[in-house]
């Protein structure tokens, strides 16, 4: 998939490699270290915490407080943990010593969230922590303590456990913000992301699997292990609303995933949103029959970040997804009540979403829960994650004394990625969903280890040889491929094709896909004559088997012109890739990453043949579509900016911009790829004479 730079000449070492043995763990990463599965962490510092049986026992009670507890006795390496924190927000118990040392340093971190100040002089060390704000006490007596951070606790949990945002914009001929592009390409793979969960097929483990990762967070939380054998014993579909709006580790888990999208978590809960999404979808057709007007209006007390609160105050008239379930209450006084319980920060700004509903749109599901809710009297509605809104105001409520957001409802299709979401989803559709699609998902979103690690769990899980083997194979022959391994890629196509081959017609399209992928990894190998076999080999079953216009012909057709391309063929490296961008125009969403990959490479042909004014065109226009479609880290905008980057460098003499685009091709290939990597090395090269070169002309000027 990943539009790569030219691909150099390279020999086959040795064609008839094995893969290695490799144990693979079916335990998502996070739970094999020791790692917060939680929005909130507490950490103590004291120089004392391990010595006193008091501190000790105590730490069992803080548990089941905040399950997530670090203590340590020594300042600078508490201090350098703090500050390490991405995802989590951080309370903090610390003593009046080292507090007057660590709180004026860490204070205004916004991952630090509140400051308990535990000592033995109350009135010396108030004296000093009251003049900073997120200080909420101190305390001398250690059952206080506890009984204060357990109910400022159970406050936060219910308001600040921060709602997943994700602003979707607009996209005119005005807009062509990079971040602008790149946040609604990725609020539109994680509308795929959940499409898949939903439909995928649950295996009879799936509940156990979940179990078992709960088991592992909490195993020194007694008050939540029994929750999780409760949940063992009596959790089944019908109770999945109760389940959620209960206080407990299984809707913490699940919001802190939703919200920092774990893939790894969010695909062990999978069994768990389907059973919700299936409940409201249920509840959701009888609520509409209930209803006598066709608007309803419902509230939602909260506290967001500063930064969240002005994007949305600058997003009139935009679109905001909730990509978490989303919790309301039609009574106002109600939503009010949660927030004025949070005194508000710089960090943090206390809002009330006022959410106007109109019944008749097709939307995502949304339920009064009242009778399932664990709260019943809340008077609940949740909207089923994914969720879209318009925002139509934001206003100051002087009554009130708090902001108040004013939110649409909107239909499924109210967003610009619409016709690509509709394409990937109809692709989802079409076979069965397992674990190999979300492999593919991965794959596609350029997260290839992970989708290395999707395919491998279900060839451990497999008790027999079938097409799902074929499409783990020819998916982990894909990764190798954009992984440089293309001996692997190789053995696993040729194991994909040996399946295929015994249990499907010679003519079918997914036997082609193999000779054509065989084809792709001869050509990185620099073995052009198999390589143009293999290759037309595929087109030709696809001639018999497609239409004239399917998207697996222009793939047969774009393969053959980079074959010609790497021939130094030029003129029919043109032909068939512009046959395939005919083809690509016509049966694709006009933002469809192929479309970008297959323009990269015509610019590719039109840089070798020295036209480099049509190159750059063509580099520019890839990217343009792959910053609409692709996450702002795929390893694909990287390439093309450093394609673009090279052009501007040695033809164009624009040191100052070619230096932008491969900065900016470093910083992707440095969070997408492994540090090895050669895509990483030769664009340090770049930017180290570009670098150079600028130093020198700057120079030459003084």
């Amino acid at each position: 998939m990943a539009c790569h730079l030219p691909e150099t000449s390279k020999t086959l070492i040795n064609s008839s490699i094995q893969i290695k043995d490799e144990t693979i763990s079916l335990l998502p990463e996070p739970v094999k270290k020791s790692t917060n599965l939680e929005t909130f962490s507490l950490i103590w510092l004291d120089a004392n915490v391990h010595i006193t049986k008091d501190n000790i026992d105590s730490q069992v009670k803080l548990r089941e407080a905040i399950n997530f507890l670090q203590i340590f006795d020594e300042a600078d390496k508490c201090e350098e943990n703090i500050k390490s924190i991405v995802h989590e927000k951080v309370v903090f118990i610390v003593s009046g010593k080292l507090g007057r040392e660590v709180v004026p340093r860490l204070h205004d971190l916004p991952q630090l969230n509140c400051i308990y100040i535990y000592c033995l002089d109350k009135a010396g060390n108030k004296q000093w922590s009251d003049k900073y704000s997120k200080v909420k006490g101190v305390f001398t007596d250690l059952d206080e303590l506890i009984k204060r951070i357990t109910k400022d606790q159970e406050i936060r949990e219910k308001v600040e456990d921060l709602v997943a945002i994700s602003i979707f914009n607009r996209m005119d001929k005005e807009s062509t913000h990079k971040n602008l592009k790149s946040e609604n390409s990725s609020f539109m793979w994680f509308q795929l992301l959940i499409e898949i969960l939903i439909c995928m097929e649950h295996s009879l483990t799936a509940k156990q699997e979940l179990i078992n990762i709960c088991r592992q967070q909490y195993k020194n939380n007694t008050k939540e292990l029994t929750i999780i054998d409760e949940f063992d014993s009596d959790y089944d579909c019908s109770n999945a609303i109760w389940w959620y709006t209960r206080e407990s580790c299984i809707y913490r888990l699940l919001n802190k995933a939703l919200r920092i999208q774990d893939i790894d978590i969010l695909f062990a809960f999978r069994f768990y949103i389907t059973d919700i999404f299936n409940k409201l979808d249920e509840e959701h057709k009888k609520f509409k029959n209930s209803l006598i007007e066709q608007f309803i209006r419902v509230y939602r007390g909260q506290v967001i970040s500063t930064d969240e609160f002005n994007r949305m105050r600058k997003s009139i008239g935009e679109f905001i997804s909730i990509n978490s379930f989303f919790s309301t209450s039609q009574n106002r006084q109600l939503a009010l009540e949660f927030i004025n319980t949070i005194t508000p920060t710089n960090d943090l700004k206390q809002i009330l979403f006022e959410i106007t509903v109109d019944i008749r749109l097709s939307t995502k599901p949304f339920a009064d829960v009242t009778k399932l809710s664990f709260f019943k009297e809340e008077e609940e509605i949740i909207f089923m994650l994914g969720s879209v809104f318009r925002i139509t105001n934001v206003i100051y409520s002087k009554e009130e004394q708090v902001w108040v957001a004013k939110l649409v409802l909107c239909n499924e299709n109210d967003h610009d990625l619409k016709d690509l979401f509709a394409y990937h989803k109809k692709k989802i559709g079409k076979e069965s969903t397992t674990v190999v699609s979300l492999g593919d998902y991965l794959f596609k979103m350029g997260e290839f280890d992970k989708a290395k690690q999707y395919y491998n769990r279900i060839l451990v899980e497999l008790s027999t040889i079938d097409l799902s083997t074929a499409n783990c194979y020819f998916g982990l022959g894909n990764v190798a491929i954009e992984q440089d391994e293309y001996s692997s890629a190789l053995d696993y196509h040729r194991k994909a094709l040996d399946i295929k081959q015994k249990l499907l017609p010679g003519n079918d399209p997914k036997v082609a896909s193999s000779y054509n992928q065989i084809g792709a990894a001869y050509r990185r190998l620099g073995i052009y004559d198999q390589a143009l076999q293999y290759t037309y080999t595929g087109l030709k079953i696809r001639l018999e088997c497609l239409d004239n216009n399917d998207a697996d012909l222009a793939q047969s057709y774009r393969d053959i012109g980079l074959v010609y391309y790497r021939l130094e063929m030029n003129s029919q490296a043109l032909i068939h890739l512009k046959k395939a961008h005919d083809i690509y125009v016509e049966v694709l969403p006009e933002n469809h990453p192929d479309i970008a990959e297959n323009l990269g490479y015509i610019g590719y042909v039109y840089n070798a043949t020295e036209e480099y004014d049509l190159a750059l065109q063509y580099y520019k226009n890839a990217l343009d579509i792959d910053t609409k479609s692709l996450p702002e880290n795929h390893p694909d905008i990287g390439v093309i900016s450093q394609a673009i980057g090279g052009v501007l460098l040695q033809q164009k003499n624009d040191y100052s911009t070619a230096l932008h685009y491969f900065n900016q091709a470093l910083t992707i290939f440095r969070k997408s790829l492994p540090p090895s990597h050669e895509f990483i090395e030769d664009v340090q090269a770049m930017v180290k004479l570009t670098t150079s070169i600028l130093s020198t002309k700057s120079d030459e000027k003084d």
